[in-house]
C-alpha cells in the first residue's frame, strides 16, 4: 500500500475535518440520519476527494447516507472551498464504510451465539 503524501494527508484531514462540521450543521435531509466522517483520501494531485462515511444502522443506512451526501456534493464542495485556501478545491466522492456496521453485526453474532444454551446429549 502506497504511503500518502504529505500534503495530501493535510489537505485530507482538513477536508474531514470541515465536512464533518458541515454534515452536521448544514445538510438537513431526514434520510442522512446520523452519518459522520470517518476517513478522507486526497491524490496526489489534490484533485479527488473520496470520503469514506459510516452512519447508524445497517448497511442500507450507509448507503442511502452517501446518496445523500453525493446529491449534495455540490454544496458541500463550495464550502469546502470557502474554508480552504486551495486553488482547485477536490471533487468530493462520497463511499461507504461499513466497518461500524459490520463490528455490530459481528457482536450481536457473538452475544447470542453465548445466550444460546449447549445441546445436552
Amino acid at each position: 500500500m502506497p504511503r500518502e503524501a504529505p500534503r495530501s494527508s493535510r489537505v485530507g484531514s482538513r477536508i474531514k475535518r470541515i465536512l464533518g462540521q458541515v454534515i452536521s450543521m448544514d445538510v438537513r435531509d431526514h434520510r442522512l440520519g446520523l452519518a459522520t466522517v470517518t476517513d478522507v483520501e486526497v491524490t496526489k494531485d489534490l484533485s479527488v476527494a473520496r470520503v469514506y462515511i459510516s452512519a447508524l444502522g445497517d448497511r442500507a443506512a450507509a448507503d442511502q447516507a452517501v446518496e445523500v451526501l453525493n446529491e449534495s456534493a455540490p454544496y458541500l464542495r463550495h464550502r469546502v472551498a470557502q474554508a480552504m485556501s486551495l486553488r482547485h478545491t477536490p471533487s468530493l466522492r462520497f463511499m461507504p464504510d461499513y466497518s461500524q456496521a459490520d463490528s455490530d453485526r459481528i457482536r450481536s453474532l457473538l452475544s447470542d451465539d453465548h445466550q444460546t444454551p449447549p445441546d445436552a446429549d
